[in-house]
Order: C-alpha cells, then sequence, then structure tokens
C-alpha cells in the first residue's frame, strides 16, 4: 500500500509542476577570457541565446563539483573531492542559512530534494542516505534506513514518495535503476530497469524518467504502477536516444511532452538541449565548459 501511495503522489507531483528558468551546472574551469576558479557553479537563463543568471555570484573554490539539485530556493553542491555536501541561495549564489554543511562523505555525487529531505549517493561507499534539506542534519534511522549495498550510485531521482538510484553494477551492462520509498525500503520489481551500461544520470518529469549511460547514449522510460504487478518501467514510446553524447553525466529536464532535455557531455565541454518527448536535438546551449558533471534546473 506504501508503494501504491507513493507512486500515485508522485505522478501528481509531476503533472502539477510548473516551467522552470534557470540551469545550474558545475565544471572544473568556464573556459573564457577571464574563467573563474577551477570547481565552479554557474547559473544561465533558460534564453536563446542564453544568458548569465543576473545577480547570482558564481560559486568558487570546490575540489570538484559533481552533483547538483534545487528544492525551492535552494540549490546543493554535492563536491566529490572533498567529500562535502553544501547549500545555497539559488537566486544569490550566497550561503543558504542555517544549513550545516554535511562532511566526510566518500565520493558523494548523486543529489535529489524530495520535500525537506535531502538524498545523497555516495559512490565510493555504495549508500545513500537522507538529510534535512533545511538544517543538513541527518535523518534519523527511524524514519529513513539508509540504503546500502549498491555499486557505485552515481545518479538520483525523487519525485513525490519515489526515489530512483541508479548504479553502475558490477560490470558495463550490470548497470541498474531501482526504486525505494520514502523511508528506504525496497519497492516491488528491483531493479526497476536493468542492463545499463554504467548509468551516470537520472532526470524525471511526471511519470517519464531519463537515463544517462557511459555508452553515449540518453533513455527514456515510462514508469507505470499496477496494483497486480507493482512498478514497472518500459521503453518511452516516442523518445529515441540523442546522437552519441561524448561521456554524457548530468541530465536536466524542464517538463514533460514539449519540455527540454539538459545533457552534460562531460568529454565534449557541453551542455545541449533535446526535445523530451523525442530525443531530437535542438541546439547546444553552452559549450567551452570544461569538465561539466553536474546539473539541475528550477
Amino acid at each position: 500500500m506504501r508503494a501504491v501511495s507513493a507512486f500515485l503522489i508522485a505522478l501528481a507531483a509531476g503533472s502539477a509542476a510548473q516551467a522552470q528558468t534557470t540551469l545550474y551546472v558545475t565544471a572544473v574551469n568556464f573556459g573564457t577570457t577571464s574563467p573563474p576558479t577551477a570547481g565552479t557553479v554557474n547559473a544561465y537563463n533558460i534564453s536563446t541565446p542564453p544568458s548569465l543568471l543576473g545577480g547570482f555570484t558564481p560559486i568558487t573554490g570546490f575540489n570538484q563539483p559533481a552533483g547538483l539539485a534545487v528544492g525551492g530556493n535552494t540549490l546543493y553542491v554535492a563536491d566529490r573531492g572533498a567529500g562535502t555536501v553544501t547549500a545555497y541561495n539559488a537566486d544569490t549564489g550566497k550561503p543558504a542559512k542555517g544549513f550545516t554543511s554535511v562532511t566526510g562523505l566518500k565520493k558523494p555525487s548523486g543529489l535529489a530534494v524530495g520535500g525537506n529531505t535531502l538524498y545523497v549517493a555516495s559512490s565510493e561507499t555504495g549508500t545513500v542516505n537522507a538529510y534535512d534539506a533545511n538544517k543538513g542534519t541527518p535523518i534519523p534511522v527511524s524514519s529513513f534506513n539508509p540504503i546500502t549495498g549498491l555499486n557505485k550510485p552515481s545518479g538520483l531521482a525523487v519525485s513525490g514518495g519515489t526515489l530512483y538510484v541508479a548504479s553502475w553494477g558490477a560490470s558495463a551492462g550490470g548497470g541498474m535503476v531501482t526504486a525505494y520509498d520514502s523511508e528506504g525500503d525496497v519497492l516491488s520489481a528491483n531493479p526497476l530497469i536493468s542492463g545499463l551500461i554504467f548509468p551516470s544520470g537520472l532526470a524525471l518529469a511526471g511519470s517519464v524518467l531519463y537515463v544517462a549511460e557511459g555508452s553515449g547514449t540518453v533513455a527514456a522510460y515510462a514508469i507505470t504502477f499496477s496494483p497486480k504487478t507493482g512498478l514497472s518501467a518500459a521503453p518511452f514510446a516516442s523518445f529515441s536516444s540523442p546522437p552519441t553524447v561524448n561521456g554524457p553525466t548530468g541530465l536536466a529536464v524542464t517538463n514533460t511532452g514539449s519540455g527540454t532535455l539538459f545533457v552534460v557531455s562531460t568529454g565534449g565541454g557541453t551542455v545541449t538541449e533535446f526535445s523530451a518527448m523525442n530525443g531530437s536535438a535542438v541546439t547546444p546551449f553552452l559549450s567551452n565548459l570544461i569538465g561539466p558533471i553536474g546539473i539541475a534546473v528550477k
């Protein structure tokens, strides 16, 4: 019953989502004539052509910023190299008030925010833990059982009461996406998606889940729930994988249907727009980036 409720809440949350206007990107260096210091997060207006978000000061000084997530008006950054998660005002880039940085993590890579809960995937320890999104304090085990035993979890997505986790598996072709409820308990029919090649990024819009793979592809799956079979995933019929992307890592999607899917190419140093409905290329969004990894929309 808890799984049923979680999935219905997820569908309702997706259908009520509003269009986002700001795109956040992590990078080692932005490659401009006067580049910020290594380990930077910057913000862009989603416009044609894109422009820097006015009033937002680039956040610098990271070791290896990898994961991004936005909850309300707070931007969260996972620094894979430093083993930390920090929080900032999404409009200004200034540190968020009242949030104590999460420290001592082992290669945090994936982030997701659901309600007042911040989920963090640590690839080295194979775990997903939960924290208070406003304070940065751990959620008690009585409310969330840490997810363990994963192999290099790297991508997270959450909607309503359902948390999706992408992990590598033991080898190429062993990657998977698993689903959990708001208490960290595994949902039925796990793994939800299997046979993936080093999945690195997840993005969720309504009942459509997008997955970036190390093979250079991006796939989309329609998530459904049946009282008899539980949670299941099938290829999203209208979506074809974009042309091979050089090292796709981060994904972000504005909404379903006519929305836009943004794909980070770490190897190519770009962020490219694709149709969230069919995967067709729209236009390169950002280029000349050095080491882009994480991405999020607000």
